[in-house]
């Protein structure tokens, strides 16, 4: 499953040994396990829902080519966004995301990356939950609503 997968990668990549999966508390950077729910502006039977892992790591930093910044993290996901009418690039394999935290202001990018493509999420974090809205800036483009939750490795 992908999602041990995340866990496993951002756990590798710390320079100590891994803490067992737990649920996310609320902190002052959104390093953890998040489960997503999209939703389309286009359809309200649209939605969606996977995982992003968020995590600081030098050592993944350099690996991925990551640049390390100040209240931010980096992380990767799983979601799949063909029911919302896109496919973002690089398939099944596990795709880099990062994400900065301003007060309660949250940003997260996928495929940050690239020039077009991407899935750009801005959000308000109230307590465990951050809700907000997304954009998709690739072809036909797309938009709508999200909310993040804690979630857990398994």
């Amino acid at each position: 499953m992908r999602l041990l997968s995340i866990a496993l990668l951002g756990g590798a990549a710390c320079s100590q040994p891994p803490a067992p999966p737990e649920v996310n508390r609320p902190s002052s950077n959104l390093t953890g396990v998040w489960v997503g729910t999209f939703r389309s502006d286009l359809s309200a039977q649209s939605s969606i829902e996977g995982v992003v892992a968020l995590f600081q790591s030098a050592v993944l930093a350099d690996s991925f080519g990551f640049n390390l910044v100040e209240n931010a993290t980096q992380g990767t996901y799983d979601l799949d966004f063909t029911p919302l009418g896109f496919v973002l690039a690089g398939g099944a394999a596990l795709q880099p995301a990062t994400s900065t935290l301003q007060g309660d202001s949250v940003e997260v990018v996928l495929n940050p990356y690239v020039g077009h493509g991407r899935v750009v999420l801005k959000g308000i974090r109230q307590g465990e939950r951050i809700t907000g809205t997304w954009l998709y800036d690739g072809s036909g483009g797309a938009q709508g609503t999200f909310e993040f939750r804690p979630g857990t490795a398994r």
